[in-house]
């Protein structure tokens, strides 16, 4: 498979532009076998073109129901992953973790953070499938939109600070070729997480520490003259923040007080 043009149209070598009319072009081939990580309806031919998927580990092993295909998609060094997710490719990941299986500080919301990879050179599946695989435990994944405009207000009056903030991450989404992940993780998450080697060989996601832009977690700390307000605390891109990202991501039912 030498062919530039061939090793194009099968995702593993970058290209400029989409390979059809649209902005990008999503990875056909693997959407196929995992639709979910790609916002298409298992019993729909089209991916859709915007708006969010719920994943969890529970529907991923769904997916590798069938011995054979476990065993082609899990050999080592599969072709798969070199693949990239989409053409041109995605160059970003914005994580949000949100932990439900802790108290809530401040008696506002659930403890968060937020990380952001980069992959200058293009996201692989590989890539994105081991980051899925590697944290836990139930997600929601957005992908940019496939067309080029914008989404605005359907009324004249003034939007509420939700819409707002919704509209400005709809804003972020379009101008980016990004992928936003919104994970939430529940104490009653950990036999599902435990059970996920069926269908992914471990990986020690450190290695994509060198990906990993920076790290945040919101605080409730106290402010000049009194008085309380939510802040993000950055934690930068260091090995320290690194394992920051996986306390927050792995292991269903723990609190980060209790890791060393």
């Amino acid at each position: 498979m030498r062919s530039p043009r061939l090793q194009t149209k099968l995702f593993f070598r970058k290209s400029p532009k989409p390979l059809t009319g649209q902005r990008y072009t999503k990875n056909h081939t693997i959407a196929f076998f995992i639709p979910p990580f790609f916002n298409m309806a298992s019993n729909e031919s089209e991916l859709h073109h915007s708006g969010t998927t719920n994943l969890s580990l529970g529907r991923i092993r769904s997916l590798f129901h069938d011995e054979d295909m476990r065993r082609t998609w899990l050999t080592r060094n599969a072709s798969w992953r070199k693949m990239f997710v989409s053409q041109p490719p995605i160059e970003e990941i914005h994580w949000k973790v949100t932990r439900e299986d802790q108290p809530e500080p401040g008696g506002r919301m659930w403890p968060e953070k937020t990380a952001l990879f980069k992959f200058p050179d293009g996201l692989r599946m590989g890539a994105f499938y081991d980051l899925i695989l590697g944290t836990t435990s139930r997600y929601h994944i957005t992908w940019p939109s496939l067309e080029c405009h914008r989404e605005s207000f359907e009324h004249s009056d003034p939007p509420s600070e939700t819409e707002w903030k919704v509209y400005q991450v709809n804003t972020k989404k379009y101008r980016r070729n990004a992928i936003l992940i919104h994970q939430y993780v529940f104490m009653d998450d950990r036999p599902e997480y435990q059970q996920r080697e069926m269908f992914w060989n471990p990986t020690d996601l450190r290695k994509y520490r060198q990906n990993l832009a920076t790290v945040k977690s919101l605080v409730w700390k106290e402010v000049a003259g009194g008085g309380m307000k939510w802040t993000y605390e950055s934690h930068g891109n260091d090995a320290e923040a690194m394992e920051c990202f996986l306390r927050a991501t792995q292991e269903p039912g723990h609190r980060e007080e209790e890791y060393p």
